[in-house]
């Protein structure tokens, strides 16, 4: 067994028994699938990924069984053949502190942590873009695309596990980055990308079948793109995704992604820490105080607020939750205004206009070697 990684919070790793990635030498994988086919060996095709010549990334993911995947590790054209990981949740962080909307009104003041991202602290939060015209791809447990907040802005894309969310993690998410209430950026258009089970569990096979729907969906529509990431784990596992986040980024898409909540050098963690081409994002409290357990240091770009949230839930309609989890979405809304905003030559270019624009040197405490970054909305 691998060492344990973490997601959202806290994760182990358990090897899956079914669930295979086929890499393969170009992108023509019906000759592998085909073999499964005549051998008789049952497998089913769960769908096909393409990265590009850059990545040289191509294959399918399979359910099979382990003598089925030996066979096919051997054929002509089959790179590689890696059993899947699943990824177990327990969410510390996603305790809810459940309200009702009824018991607060939030219409006409804004909640702390819009209050903070605008530089004045006046119970308002002031803003010149919705971020209109922008995709948003939360990879998470689904959105809760019912939800009054998000007046019918939610689309379902590629779906592990069916188009809801029954865990509530993603819906809480996407709240913070474009509800009417709670959002940074309230006019984006949301697409569910749901890569975790009910139990908020994640498995790496249908990561590289998510991250194919975000880049196919990204050209096709024509528009600008953001990939929200609040999950991940300390440790290299993620790092096999290093050429897939390339390949994002190359096309135009941004993506920010959590630090984690270990307590740790953010450089032990991936995917936000210790991969390139993102802004890893830790996590601040009201009192302008790194959380207690975010991790930390140079691997970090930008400080956002993380405690005691409010945001969309699927029962009840509001609630409070906290960690990087929660920190993230609100630099994924930035990212979404700017791009509204502005015309950026390369995504990294719109990664330095959100740290310029940021609040630096407010942020109080030992902040380990993290950099006084803090999150601003763009003027």
């Amino acid at each position: 067994m691998r060492a344990a990684l973490c997601v959202f919070l806290l994760i182990s790793v358990v090897v899956c028994t079914d669930n295979y990635i086929i890499k393969t030498i170009t992108n023509d994988v019906m000759g592998a699938i085909s073999f499964l086919n005549k051998n008789n060996h049952n497998a089913i095709v769960k769908g096909n990924f393409n990265f590009g010549l850059k990545s040289g990334l191509f294959g399918f993911v399979a359910q099979m069984d382990e003598v089925a995947a030996d066979e096919l590790s051997r054929q002509d054209g089959v790179v590689e053949v890696i059993r899947s990981e699943k990824i177990h949740v327990f969410a510390d962080d996603f305790v809810p502190n459940k309200i009702s909307l009824a018991s607060r009104s939030v219409q006409n003041n804004a909640t702390y942590n819009l209050d903070l991202l605008d530089g004045v602290l006046d119970g308002k939060y002031n803003y010149v873009s919705g971020g209109a015209g922008v995709n948003v791809y939360v990879m998470d447990s689904g959105i809760k695309d019912s939800h009054p907040e998000f007046e019918g802005r939610v689309k379902w894309g590629y779906s592990a596990a069916g188009k809801t969310d029954d865990f509530g993690h993603g819906t809480h998410v996407a709240g913070i980055i474009g509800s009417k209430t709670y959002g940074v950026a309230k006019n984006v258009t949301l697409i569910a990308v749901r890569v975790s089970d009910t139990k908020g569990s994640i498995e790496t096979a249908n990561l590289y079948l998510a991250f194919d729907y975000v880049l196919n969906e990204h050209k096709k529509s024509g528009k600008h793109g953001v990939i929200n990431i609040s999950f991940g784990g300390i440790g290299d596992s993620f790092k096999t995704f290093a050429k897939i986040f390339e390949t994002l980024v190359d096309s135009g898409v941004a993506i920010a992604a959590s630090a984690g909540n270990d307590f740790k050098d953010a450089c032990l963690h991936g995917p936000g820490g210790n991969m390139k081409g993102l802004l890893s994002v830790s996590s601040v409290g009201g009192s302008l105080k790194m959380a207690y357990d975010s991790n930390y240091g140079k691997c970090v770009n930008i400080l956002s607020p993380g405690e005691a949230i409010l945001s969309t839930c699927i029962s009840p309609p509001a609630c409070y939750h906290r960690g990087t989890s929660m920190a993230t979405p609100h630099v994924t809304g930035v990212l979404a205004q700017a791009l509204s905003l502005r015309k950026f030559n390369s995504t990294q270019e719109v990664y330095d206009f959100v740290l310029k624009s940021a609040q630096v040197g407010i942020i109080k405490g030992d902040l380990q070697n993290t950099p006084n970054v803090f999150l601003n909305t763009p003027k």
